[in-house]
């Protein structure tokens, strides 16, 4: 559903096309003026679907390649003058993210490495070049990813005793290229 957050109004009903109950959400809109802004929603179902923001009615559903809940979705829109695609990533309860070509619906690469399900995902952009992913899990740690190649940057453990359920990025304004994350 989409309401107006000024007057409580409830402005739609989504229409997404989910067996189960939606656990992660994501809004974007894609460098194509011509594109509505749209809904990216992942489900307990283990589907993704995206929806149009202005009409609430289902465009697409991608493929069902995670075997359990999604937990969470981001989405990487490029900078105008690229050629490039947005990037969908996923991450669920099966231990994997998913980064998926926004106008393909494919899987670009699957990543893994965490030791229980993922609940949490965070994009950072460090330079005009780099993008990173941090995911979280029930594992107690953190994985920053190259966003581009896949790899695994670093891992953020040691921290905490219980499972992590969300992530945030300070960036201080007297070092913006060194910002701890905050978990």
């Amino acid at each position: 559903a989409v309401w107006d957050i000024f007057t409580g109004q409830l402005l739609r009903k989504c229409k997404d096309g989910h067996t189960d109950w939606v656990t992660a959400l994501a809004v974007f809109e894609a460098a194509d003026p011509l594109t509505p802004p749209l809904i990216v929603s992942g489900s307990y179902d283990k589907t993704i679907a995206i929806l149009d923001l202005h009409t609430g009615c289902l465009k697409r559903k991608l493929a069902v390649e995670h075997t359990a809940a999604i937990t969470s979705i981001v989405v990487y829109v490029p900078a105008v003058d690229s050629y490039a695609t947005p990037l969908l990533i996923s991450g669920s309860v099966d231990k994997t993210l998913i980064v998926w070509d926004y106008e393909s619906g494919n899987v670009v690469r699957k990543l893994e490495s965490h030791n229980a399900g993922v609940t949490a995902l965070l994009l950072y952009a460090p330079n005009e070049t780099t993008v990173q992913i941090v995911s979280v899990s029930y594992d107690k740690t953190g994985i920053v990813w190259d966003l581009h190649t896949g790899r695994l940057l670093r891992r953020l453990d040691g921290g905490h005793q219980e499972w992590i359920s969300s992530v945030a990025l300070y960036a201080p304004s007297s070092d913006p290229t060194h910002p701890p994350l905050v978990v």
